[in-house]
């Protein structure tokens, strides 16, 4: 059997030298060669990938055409409101494709809408499909690489036109948009099934034709969506007379509120719900954990839309993933065979022990190949670059390296610009001059509207930049302060599963009850004052006009410090203030003791007090049955004066 050159060069290693002589270098230069001639066989031979003989691109190209006529026909049905206005009876106007603000009830269209958007921009960006492929054959090199930037955000700009008509007859809700829509969706539905159904795979394709149908599964499902929508709204607006009030649709916001005002029930408080079974309370919490469905509730359009369309993206994010997965593992099986093949061509104990190499190989291979396709489904592997990408077997990292970075480095000022000229367009025409602290209005709502519109694609895909960039930062960030308890890496939600943080919570409740700075604080005034009240009193009066803090304090504390600190009046600063303190407690109490004697035994006193008054009436009353007649008032003679001496005695 002839060799080609290859197997020759092959063959006259193999055969130049015993096998235990082959070091590990020369096992990975014969490796790396294999490879990279496999890769060329099959780059050169055949195409890789199943193609469509329905060009799309063409497609989108003249569809921009009815695309560009319906926009116009919007703008002439919206009048302007100041530009202009004696100007054709205030027409054309501004149309817009949504509202991302009230539009709560076309949702559903709305989401399916942006699922196409998305995975035309992610064929655009990260596939072949290329708008300007058929006018310009070369791609640009040297000082003019940053066109192919350029190019690529018109064609983005391109894809938000031809999709722009959908999103107009959703958001007039008329019948007559509702119809062009409907022409337009069916037209790009019965597109969409006849690409799928004009594919041309090769034999050593890595792809056939279930997998080139699962790569546009997204796109299509939403296309077959949108064609049953909009000719249902058509017939509802042409023969329901509700469905062109769209004032009264119901808004789920009056209940929200009406909930809020009803008082709670008494079984609903924290302490009754601890009362509760064990089973009711595990019961309450899967409830509150599981998603619950509310009559009425309705998420944002703009929520929606976006969960959608990053939904699409990780998608085909995956899909390419696994597809590059599996060339690799085809890559490796050719190779593994053609040292095979080689092998047994050389014979002997080296081959035989080649050729057992090989399949100890193989079978790791096949076993690694299995594991790789499990783990594929975690999202770490949607932030790992492709190995068609980063492909350090042909030692061309540098060269890689070097391109990635001239191609990318516009796509960087592009993306900075934009980012500027969204904050300067919020700062100066969106932001209404009616927004205050805490309540943002927005103003020139339809020029708003066709921006986030066109903006939504870029905003889309930066947010995945800066989902890989926020995962990055947090593992980095979470090694580097791994012993900072005090920080916790997880949602609010999910901080129990961070041992050190949740013991450090327990300890700063721990210490917050029995060393709470406040109430030390609190407890040593307390105590203080009781220690006071104790010795005795200490008053102060301020004279002047200002008393240095500092001086005061030192003032105070040697006069609580020496109690035969002099009270009159001592400089202090610039202020002079008087400082008295009460006297002794036992001096006080005997003070006390001595005044209630003295009030005791006061003559003048006794004759008020109660008692005393109470047997004069006594004496008075015997007076009167003895001397009945006579008068006791000391005016009637001697007798009543001897009365009033008896009287004295008492």
């Amino acid at each position: 059997m002839d060799l080609d050159d290859s197997d020759a060069a092959l063959f006259n290693r193999l055969s130049g030298s015993p096998l235990p002589v082959l070091s590990i270098a020369d096992l990975l230069e014969l490796i790396r060669e294999q490879i990279q001639l496999q890769r060329a066989n099959l780059y050169n031979t055949t195409a890789d990938e199943c193609s469509s003989n329905l060009n799309m691109t063409v497609v989108y190209e003249y569809a921009l055409i009815p695309a560009i006529l319906m926009i116009l026909i919007a703008c002439f049905t919206v009048k302007r409101a100041e530009l202009l206005p004696n100007f054709l009876n205030k027409r054309p106007g501004l149309t817009y494709p949504m509202n991302i603000l009230e539009e709560r009830s076309v949702r559903l269209s709305y989401a399916l809408a942006f699922g196409i958007s998305a995975q035309l921009c992610y064929d655009l960006l990260f596939g072949d499909s290329d708008l300007f492929k058929l006018h310009i054959t070369s791609r640009p090199i040297g000082r003019f690489k940053f066109l192919h930037v350029l190019y690529r955000f018109c064609e983005v700009c391109l894809y938000c036109t031809v999709m722009y008509p959908i999103f107009l007859a959703i958001s007039k809700r008329s019948r007559l948009f509702f119809a062009m829509g409907t022409l337009y969706v069916w037209t790009f539905t019965a597109l969409s099934i006849a690409r799928l159904a004009m594919v041309d795979c090769s034999e050593v394709a890595t792809e056939t034709q279930l997998t080139f149908a699962l790569k546009y599964l997204p796109s299509v499902l939403c296309t077959l969506g949108l064609s049953i929508i909009l000719p249902y709204k058509l017939i509802e607006t042409t023969f329901s007379k509700r469905a062109n009030i769209s004032n009264s649709e119901y808004v789920y916001q009056y209940e929200y509120v009406r909930e809020l005002i009803k008082a709670k029930p008494p079984n609903s408080t924290p302490e009754a719900a601890a009362q509760r079974p064990l089973l009711q309370r595990i019961r309450a919490q899967f409830k509150r954990l599981r998603y619950t469905r509310r009559n009425g509730f309705r998420y944002s359009p703009r929520i929606i839309c976006t969960y959608t369309a990053v939904a699409i993206v990780i998608y085909m994010v995956t899909y390419n993933i696994v597809n590059e997965v599996h060339y690799w593992h085809r890559v490796l099986n050719l190779l593994l065979v053609r040292i095979e093949n080689l092998a047994n061509k050389i014979g002997g104990d080296t081959g035989q022990s080649v050729i057992e190499q090989l399949n100890i190989l193989r079978i790791y291979i096949h076993t690694v190949y299995a594991i790789a396709l499990q783990i594929v489904a975690f999202f770490g592997l949607l932030i790992c670059l492709s190995i068609g990408l980063f492909d350090p077997v042909n030692r061309r990292l540098r060269q890689w390296f070097v391109e990635f970075i001239e191609y990318t480095w516009p796509l960087g000022v592009v993306s900075g610009t934009l980012l500027l000229a969204q904050f300067i367009l919020v700062k100066l025409a969106f932001n209404s001059k009616y927004s205050t602290m805490g309540k943002i209005a927005i103003n020139n709502r339809h020029v708003y509207f066709n921006w986030a519109y066109f903006m939504f694609y870029f905003n889309v895909f930066w947010g995945i930049v800066a989902a890989v960039f926020q995962l990055v930062a947090a593992a980095v960030l979470a090694v580097c302060f791994l012993s900072r308890l005090d920080w916790c890496f997880f949602p609010k939600r999910f901080e129990f599963l961070d041992e050190g943080h949740f013991a450090y919570v327990g300890l700063l409740y721990i210490e917050n009850a029995h060393t709470n700075p406040v109430m030390r604080t609190f407890l040593a005034l307390l105590l203080d004052s009781t220690a006071e009240r104790r010795r005795g009193r200490c008053h102060s009066r301020l004279v002047g006009f200002a008393l240095k803090p500092e001086q005061a304090d030192e003032f105070h504390k040697e006069w609580l410090r020496d109690p035969s600190f002099s009270a009159s009046p001592e400089s202090a600063g610039d202020v002079r203030f008087e400082v008295s303190r009460s006297i002794n407690a036992k001096i006080r109490a005997r003070n006390r003791w001595f005044l209630a004697l003295t009030l005791a035994r006061n003559p003048a006193l006794q004759q008020q007090r109660r008692h005393y008054i109470k047997r004069f009436n006594d004496l008075l009353k015997r007076r009167r049955s003895v001397f009945p007649g006579r008068s006791l008032d000391g005016q009637r003679g001697s007798r009543d004066l001897g009365v009033a001496e008896h009287v004295s005695e008492l």
